[in-house]
């Protein structure tokens, strides 16, 4: 069994991030949890001797000055799926500068190994806000001398993430939920834990090292399929209209300013792109298998 580690987490009150620390203590691991001012760690870290709570900002480089010292590694966790320009809140900012960030306090302590969380998508092709600066990102980690692990994850569930969970949340208010040109898109998604494992798994796997890891479940489902399970497993029978993408763009646009507003023209154009992988590289190197979706939501959709 590998040696414990001292791993320094950001975004690690977030919905992936909160699993992936999870994870790493059941490892053996001790953590130095980033968080900002305001947010209130998860209970279950303020509650464990092995966790170290560290208040600071990943867009500030000075709140970070020391705190990366005597660790053996970094994940890197820190992302966005909605912009808030007015309150300084967007991809460049979240993604590549605050990544930027991290890597030259990483460097600053000695860490070498940086592990970092981008998303399926992410490519030099890429065009538009959030794709482009995860890319972007990536590019920032492969450049330097670091011996670093990307995981591109696709659409990652679990009990309180957003997207599954306002799906739900909407079919349970209007009994109905609007597909995009027929929600013909196809989605591979990954069940949160599965997710965490691999971020554990690889701090002490040497062949991870200078590897990109694509990251879906073991289904490619149609956006349909996936409302449509989560609408089974709520036991909701839901209606399922088609709505052009010429008809929806322009609402969204004129009230995606408002932060009630359930989707951005950005996420309306990830909506209906394929997010699905090939690669067998993830299961391959860490030898774990994630339930179905229908299986996976129904551990928790259920019990609502």
């Amino acid at each position: 069994m590998a040696s414990p580690k001292r791993i320094f987490v950001t975004g690690a009150s977030g919905f992936v991030g909160r699993e992936i620390c999870r994870r790493l203590l059941a490892d053996g691991h001790s953590i130095t949890a980033l968080l900002r001012q305001y947010k209130n760690p998860p209970s279950f870290l303020t509650s464990n001797e092995r966790v170290k709570i560290h208040r600071g900002d990943v867009t500030n480089p000075s709140s970070l000055e020391g705190a990366l010292d005597g660790h053996d590694a970094v994940i890197h966790l820190i992302g966005i799926i909605r912009e808030i320009p007015e309150r300084k809140v967007t991809f460049k900012r979240l993604h590549l500068d605050a990544t930027d960030n991290m890597i030259k306090a990483a460097k600053k302590a000695g860490i070498e190994r940086f592990i970092h969380m981008s998303a399926l998508g992410a490519s030099m092709k890429a065009k538009g806000g959030y794709f482009e600066s995860k890319w972007l990102a990536e590019e920032a980690v492969r450049r330097e001398n670091l011996f670093f692990t990307i995981f591109r994850p696709s659409l990652v569930y679990g009990p309180s993430d957003h997207f599954t969970n306002m799906i739900a949340d909407m079919i349970r208010r209007f009994r109905a939920f609007p597909l995009i040109d027929g929600g013909i898109n196809r989605l591979q998604p990954a069940p949160v834990e599965y997710v965490a494992a691999g971020f554990s798994m690889c701090i002490d796997m040497a062949k991870t090292i200078g590897r990109i890891y694509e990251v879906g479940g073991i289904e490619q489902l149609q956006f349909r399929q996936i409302v449509m399970e989560i609408a089974s497993a709520i036991s909701v029978k839901a209606y399922t209209p088609t709505v052009s993408v010429n008809l929806a763009m322009p609402i969204v646009k004129r009230f995606e300013r408002y932060k009630w507003f359930p989707i951005t023209s950005n996420q309306l154009d990830m909506l209906l792109m394929d997010n699905i992988t090939q690669s067998r590289m993830y299961q391959d190197d860490f030898v774990i298998c994630p339930l179905d979706f229908k299986a996976g939501i129904r551990k928790y959709l259920k019990h609502k």
